[in-house]
């Protein structure tokens, strides 16, 4: 295997592990999370905690469709850390080069994320820890939140991090609006 393949695959998994902490969760056997509603079932998004439960749940059951409804599909913006190694690679092949990508790229990215779960057999969780909540006013939240994956995304290293939620009230529902990355 020459060292361009070496780097592109441990970018593509550099770049899996950064979606799904993307796709930032609170851990959904959290008894906050859990009461009054059963492990599978979503959660009325009226609170920025029960959008990442629901973020969490769509890993689980591999549902496109959920997670796309915690994410404001007109205004979400997702930051790559600039940081974490191999991921400049990746982004400029696929013509990024301000490391942040909006809806319609995080729609594609996660749904092929499901798909290569579906066809392996295995699911990646992301599993949030720490319960810092800013609320800046009723309307806006910032959710700051450690994280790490269950089975770790790569076998025999823990990964972990810190990811950064910007949430926006609409109504009695609250949305994703940007999310920044940062990797240990």
């Amino acid at each position: 295997m020459s060292t361009n393949e070496t780097i592109d695959k441990s970018a593509g998994l550099i770049l899996l592990m950064l979606l799904i902490i993307a796709q930032g969760c609170t851990n959904p056997w959290s008894p906050f999370m859990a009461s009054g509603s059963g492990q599978d079932d979503p959660l009325f998004p009226d609170h920025p905690d029960k959008v990442l439960f629901n973020l969490t749940l769509s890993y689980r059951l591999l549902d496109i469709e959920l997670y796309l409804s915690c994410l404001d599909s007109e205004n979400f913006i997702f930051y790559f850390d600039p940081q974490d190694e191999g991921i400049s690679t990746y982004l400029n092949n696929l013509g990024i080069y301000n490391y942040q990508w909006e809806y319609q790229e995080e729609k594609n990215s996660t749904e092929a994320i499901f798909e290569s779960m579906k066809e392996i057999g295995e699911v990646v969780v992301p599993v949030f820890f720490g319960s810092e909540i800013y609320y800046v006013d009723s309307n806006y939240a910032i959710l700051v939140r450690d994280y790490s994956f269950d089975p770790p995304v790569i076998h025999g290293e823990l990964v972990r991090g810190r990811a950064i939620f910007y949430m926006t009230k609409y109504e009695q529902i609250w949305k994703i609006t940007e999310w920044r990355d940062m990797v240990e």
